[in-house]
Parts: C-alpha cells; sequence; structure tokens
C-alpha cells in the first residue's frame, strides 16, 4: 500500500483505570466495538471487501495476547475470510506491516469419529497474502485464545503432513504464494464428546526490526 485514507474512526469511552468501569471489559471485546462502529458511519463498504484487520498491542499478554487482529475481526462479525494481524506496539517502533498469513477455510468440522480411530485428513492452506514481502521461519502451534480457550494433548488434533511447507517450500513463503498443512483427529477414550482447539501458523518478515504474523484456524470432532 503506497496512500492511505483514512475515512472514518471510532474510540471507545475512557473510565480509570485498574478501578475503572471498563476493567472487567475484554480488549478484543472494545476493539470489536469500535470496528463495528466505523462500520456504520461507512455503509457503503462492503465488509467482503476488507483485506485485512490489524491491531497494535502495547502489552500483549494475557487478554490482549495471542493474535488479538483475528479475534478482533470475528467478534465484529466480519467475514471469516478477512484476515487478522498483530503488531506489538512496544517492539515494533517504526516498522510497519502489510497483510500477513491467511489459513482457509478458517474452521473444519470432523464430524464424529470412533474413539481409537483416525478421522478422514483435511488439507488447510496457508497463504502469504503479501504482494511485497516474504514470509520466512514458519511454524505451527496449538494455542487457545479468548474465543477457544481449551488447549488439547497434540496427539488429538494432530498435524499429520507439512512437508509442503517445511520441505517443498523450505519453510517461508514468497510473495501472494501458499502451502498445504494435513491434520486429522484422534479421538480417544479420555477424550470423549466434542472437543475444539484453534491452531496457529506464524511466520517473520524479515527487516531491520523483524516482524511475526500470525494465522489462526479452528478445528472440532467428536469422539465416540
Amino acid at each position: 500500500m503506497r496512500e492511505a485514507v483514512i475515512v472514518a474512526s471510532s474510540r471507545t469511552g475512557l473510565a480509570k483505570s485498574f478501578r475503572g468501569s471498563f476493567n472487567q471489559t475484554r480488549p478484543d471485546d472494545m476493539a470489536a466495538h469500535c470496528v463495528k462502529d466505523v462500520l456504520k458511519k461507512t455503509p457503503q463498504l462492503d465488509p467482503k471487501e476488507i483485506e485485512d484487520v490489524i491491531m497494535g498491542a502495547g502489552f500483549p499478554e494475557g487478554p490482549q495476547g495471542f493474535n488479538t487482529g483475528r479475534n478482533v475481526a470475528l467478534l465484529a462479525d466480519l467475514p471469516v475470510t478477512v484476515p487478522g494481524g498483530t503488531v506489538s506496539a512496544r517492539l515494533s517502533g517504526d516498522a510497519t506491516i502489510t497483510n500477513g498469513l491467511l489459513l482457509l477455510p478458517p474452521h473444519h468440522d470432523f464430524g464424529t469419529v470412533p474413539v481409537g480411530q483416525q478421522s478422514g485428513r483435511f488439507t488447510f492452506a496457508l497463504s502469504n497474502t503479501s504482494t511485497t514481502s516474504t514470509v520466512g521461519n514458519l511454524a505451527f502451534s496449538q494455542v487457545g485464545n479468548g474465543i477457544y480457550a481449551i488447549v488439547l494433548p497434540p496427539p488429538l488434533f494432530q498435524i499429520v503432513d507439512a512437508t509442503d511447507c517445511t520441505v517443498t517450500h523450505k519453510n517461508q513463503l514468497l510473495p501472494q504464494e501458499s502451502c498445504n498443512i494435513v491434520f486429522a483427529y484422534n479421538p480417544n477414550a479420555n477424550n470423549i464428546g466434542l472437543k475444539q482447539l484453534m491452531w496457529q501458523a506464524t511466520g517473520n518478515i524479515p527487516g531491520a526490526v523483524p516482524i511475526t504474523v500470525t494465522a489462526d484456524a479452528h478445528v472440532q470432532g467428536t469422539g465416540m
């Protein structure tokens, strides 16, 4: 992006720190309220045309940890195809971020699977949505966040094949490039019933101050 135009703005109300009226309110809920308000002010903008949601976090820990930008996009009822990214404001200095990583589809349900058996395999596509920056040092992990806080043992939801990303693409994606990650669900006797998990792909955009970008996807399955 060479030029940026501010078309609308919104902010939350003010209150005292720690003991104020918002001290029990999650930061992603407050940010999502602002996004919804901005969209009300710009009715000519179709939410499907939004290309990215970028949030800055001055202290990216606790409830504002993980990928706040993605959480805010979902809480603001934007289409699940809209990616979200988070910049650590305390570390970024003059760094800028242009797009980042995107996982599609953002959700998959493995359905009902008998205990002791493995589900059919499912492929997620990980894309570098930037038109200019390479994303390197790709890594994958299972995380919880403000929406899906359950973190389950790795054997339950398992990456069974990521060689397209790690070997073919050597853990980096060029601009507009994609790779595939294959997942499976393995219910066991200790995890009967509906289980769900948020998993995450991360990477770095190199520069004087490297920027970490992330993409999240949600998986669930029912063991019986």
